[in-house]
């Protein structure tokens, strides 16, 4: 138990150091329990990368403000090095220090020390699996990680290549296999069919273990040639675990899927609380900030399988739910969940920029007992709280933070006070998503055009439509406008037309925005 947003803000700062000096290679963010008392334990916290590394000269300075290893590197990576300053006096003022140390062309770790009180729960194993599973992983630290995650419940094996696994499905018997999709030898089609057959031939699943695009497009293969299962990087080990376990014991019952914890156990009155289903991960990180903020527990799901996965071991006070989504829109995932006896008591809220009353009704018809427009605030999320299962959230002194710190530039496209305020106030997640922002809507106005071209209008209004939910959470609210406007205008039409003069608006203002998020960086790095 400590000061969660503050040791966040830290991590942040030195994660993104590491990004922005690290070119290619490593970077491993790890935290070590270093001394364990009946009411505190002491965490170290260490980030460490393959960089450019820096000299003894210049690690004299990095707590300095405004220094950095040479003129070349702050032109190049940009920055002022006020953030390591500013990362320092936190962990001083919560009783650790933090330390560096690096070596240049060799990379940088920083390390802190944190003693925090504890709440003592007692770790619940993970049933025993009856199989054998082999991991093909050419990352040394990622294999490593999944063997000593997979020893808590079942045997394993671990090679480096795609070699060496065809070597080790025709010599040894395996009842599964985890294959990563990145490794440079999974380029192309052909290696994924091979190792694909051999597996179907011996009877062995085999799991694809990828990024969410990769995601995307194996589940775009013909039924022949899927993967067994998913996984999404990074996958945690109760994640890892049910996948497994709905492979290989597909029939197992209710309650022993019970078993399987998926949250620490609850104390006796304590609730679940939200289980928030969105597959943009703007949205979703908005939106658990939000929860976090009211002290409500959150759990997230980023699509309609996923979230049906959770509720089969779990329960929940509220479902949050967006309402489109790719694969199982919001819609079918209600249908599946209201199907379930058991889950009949649970309320929903549909989450959605759709504003037409004929979509509100279809899902209220589905079983839904809310539907809530974009962009939520925090008044409205409590009030959603506390009308479904009473929650009424800390005492908050009436409202969110009237507006952004008086040392922030104008930022024209952004409504920054109204975005702050949705995240607690906090500029450095506020940046982190803004980012995520420009590098996923910086070519959107070229790829619009290219459906228009090709009249293929629906695809067009889908892109449109997650561009307002975006630009909504984040306040840019005249991108906001000019994509409801032309995502209205492609849902009502049915003849050829190009749209140039309302994607060339859309494209202004969205080179406003990507101008302000500049000015941002700047004003607070």
């Amino acid at each position: 138990m400590g000061d969660a947003g503050r040791i966040e803000q830290v991590l942040l700062n030195l994660l993104g150091n590491s990004i922005k000096f690290t070119e290619r290679g490593e970077i491993e963010f790890s935290i070590e329990l270093e001394e364990n008392k009946e009411t505190e334990i002491e965490l170290s916290f260490k980030v460490r990368d393959t960089g450019i590394g820096m000299t003894e000269q210049t690690m004299a300075k990095i707590f300095e403000p405004f220094e950095q290893s040479d003129k070349s590197i702050s032109r190049k990576y940009g920055g002022t090095g006020l953030g390591l300053v500013i990362a320092k006096s936190v962990v001083e003022l919560m009783g650790g220090r933090l330390e560096a140390k690096s070596e240049p062309g060799a990379g940088t770790e920083f390390c802190f020390r944190l003693r925090l009180a504890t709440e003592r729960i007692s770790p619940v194993p993970l049933p025993e699996l009856p199989c054998r599973v082999l991991i093909v992983e050419d990352h040394a630290a990622a294999r490593e990680r999944f063997l000593a995650d997979l020893a808590r419940f079942c045997s394993a094996d671990g090679v480096a290549s795609l070699e060496g696994a065809i070597a080790a499905v025709r010599n040894s018997a395996y009842d599964l296999l985890i294959l990563d999709m990145e490794m440079n030898q999974m380029r192309g089609f052909a290696a994924w069919t091979a190792i694909r057959r051999l597996c179907r031939e011996r009877g062995i699943f085999i799991v694809s273990y990828t990024t969410l695009y990769g995601r995307q497009a194996l589940l775009k293969l013909e039924e022949g040639f899927k993967p067994d299962a998913v996984l999404v990087k990074p996958a945690d080990r109760h994640l890892l675990y049910r996948t497994i376990r709905q492979l290989v014991l597909p029939e197992s019952t209710p309650e022993t899927a019970a078993e399987i914890p998926l949250l620490p156990p609850s104390s006796p009155g304590s609730r679940q609380g939200v289980l928030l289903v969105d597959d943009h991960d703007i949205s979703q990180l908005i939106a658990s900030k939000m929860l976090e903020k009211l002290n409500c527990p959150v759990v997230a799901a980023a699509s309609g399988m996923e979230a049906l996965r959770l509720l089969q071991n779990c329960r929940f006070d509220l479902i949050l739910m967006d309402l489109h989504m790719p694969e199982m829109d919001g819609l079918t995932t209600v249908r599946r969940i209201r199907a379930d006896e058991r889950l009949n008591g649970t309320p929903i809220v549909i989450l959605t920029a759709d504003t037409s009353m004929e979509q509100h009704e279809e899902c209220l018809a589905a079983g839904v007992q809310e539907v809530l427009t974009k962009p939520l605030d925090l008044n409205r999320m409590q009030a959603v709280l506390n009308r479904w299962f009473g929650w009424s959230g800390p005492e908050r002194s009436g409202a969110v933070p009237a507006g952004p710190p008086v040392s922030l530039p104008a930022l024209d496209g952004l409504h920054v006070a109204a975005a702050l305020a949705r995240l607690d106030g906090r500029q450095e997640v506020y940046l982190h998503l803004l980012r995520k922002f420009r590098e996923r809507y910086a070519n959107i106005a070229d790829l619009l055009a290219a459906d228009i071209e090709t009249g293929n209008y629906l695809k067009a209004a889908q892109k449109l439509h997650t561009l307002r939910g975006s630009s909504s959470h984040l306040a840019a609210d005249d991108v906001y406008d000019a994509a409801t406007r032309l995502e209205a205008t492609l849902r009502r039409t049915d003849g050829p037309e190009t749209f140039e003069a309302d994607i060339r608006e859309l494209e202004e203002r969205l080179q406003a925005v990507f101008r302000s998020i500049s000015k941002f960086e700047k004003s607070i790095s």
